[in-house]
């Protein structure tokens, strides 16, 4: 079993085992126990899809609904807006075969206030949009392995 974190909500996690794709949603406050365990991953929603990133040994894995990728270097994984910048499709392809392995289309994450009237400084866009972390991470030799560790 792994553990994950949410990227909307500080206060759930999912427990996920690998093997057989079984899920369990937790709360920290329903189950303090669960404060201070590793985390070993993380997911949200794009679009109407579960998506979950986690590391295994040395090897970053995504699992999409129930579609489970092995993140190796075969993958590429592809994010674009529409002209009005309000859809988003995230797309992760096989660079050998050029196949689409997954496609998903999702709104673009509504950030308010705006991320230049945040007091936050290290607060940044893929903060709020999990295809766009997913992109930055997995796209970025340097992120995609530390990610996780």
């Amino acid at each position: 079993m792994i553990l994950l974190q949410s990227m909307e909500k500080f206060d759930d996690l999912i427990e996920y085992d690998p093997v057989t794709s079984k899920k369990r949603k937790i709360s920290k406050k329903v189950q303090p126990a669960y404060i201070g365990q590793a985390i070993q991953g993380s997911f949200s929603e794009l679009g109407k899809h579960l998506v979950f990133l986690f590391r295994i040994d040395e090897t970053l894995h995504l699992v999409i609904d129930n579609e489970h990728i092995v993140l190796d270097n075969n993958i590429r994984i592809i994010r674009v807006s529409d002209k009005s910048d309000e859809t988003i499709t995230f797309m992760i392809i096989d660079i050998f075969s050029n196949e689409t392995i997954i496609e998903i289309k999702y709104q673009k994450p509504n950030i308010y206030p705006a991320l230049e009237f945040d007091p936050t400084p290290f607060v940044d866009e893929e903060d709020f949009d999990y295809g766009l972390f997913l992109s930055n991470v997995l796209n970025d030799v340097d992120r995609r392995n530390r990610v996780y560790r």
